[in-house]
């Protein structure tokens, strides 16, 4: 990481991350049901998920870039640039995704399961930021756009009759725009965002 301010109104903070990911998914099990669900697509799954692998090793580079220039005191115009990544496992819905057994989740005709050979997601962000001070406070008014590759999403599969099989998938491609406005007044925040997110599979 490094900072420079390279005169009275413009600086600079690019920097670059390198990680090295080794990781194995594996699902090994002895399942031997109480019941009797010979003929059970529950059972079916829960059989196929036995013996899958999956193995994930990686070396990636991450940079980042933030630009500020300040118009006047407290007011500037700021833009961004970054490669982030969220892999398979972290963030929402957590080891979910990646779990390849069964869930009974509300009833026997609805089940979770996770799917151990999704991609990690990468998206190249580019935002743009202007804040200054407003009478009684402070505004600040941000755009942004992502590019996102392996999206990874919520997927309906429909191939098992009279049964409704939730997981996850990664499309094509994915792209998140949209525009933030908060201000702070007399100690109050106020504000939202407003965001339009469109996936594709070609």
């Amino acid at each position: 990481e490094y900072e420079n301010q390279l005169t009275d109104y413009f600086s600079i903070k690019p920097s670059l991350r390198i990680e090295k990911l080794d990781r194995d998914v594996g699902f090994e099990t002895n399942f031997i049901s109480e019941f009797d669900l010979e003929n059970s697509l529950y059972d079916d799954l829960f059989n196929e998920a036995a013996g899958q692998t999956y193995d994930l090793d990686t070396l990636e580079v991450y940079p980042y870039l933030n630009m500020t220039y300040n118009i006047a005191k407290n007011e500037n115009l700021q833009f961004g640039f970054g490669r982030r990544v969220e892999r398979p496992g972290g963030g929402a819905h957590g080891d979910w995704k990646v779990m390849p057994f069964p869930t009974n989740i509300y009833n026997e005709q609805f089940i979770f399961v996770g799917n151990p050979f999704l991609q990690p997601e990468y998206s190249n962000q580019y935002d743009l930021n202007y804040s200054r001070p407003i009478p009684m406070g402070f505004a600040s008014l941000s755009l942004f756009y992502h590019d996102i590759e392996n999206k990874i999403e919520w997927y309906d599969d429909d191939s098992y009759e009279n049964l409704d099989i939730t997981t996850f998938r990664n499309s094509a491609n994915g792209y998140n725009s949209g525009v933030s406005l908060f201000m702070v007044l007399a100690g109050q925040v106020f504000g939202g965002t407003y965001s339009k997110t469109t996936l594709s599979d070609a």
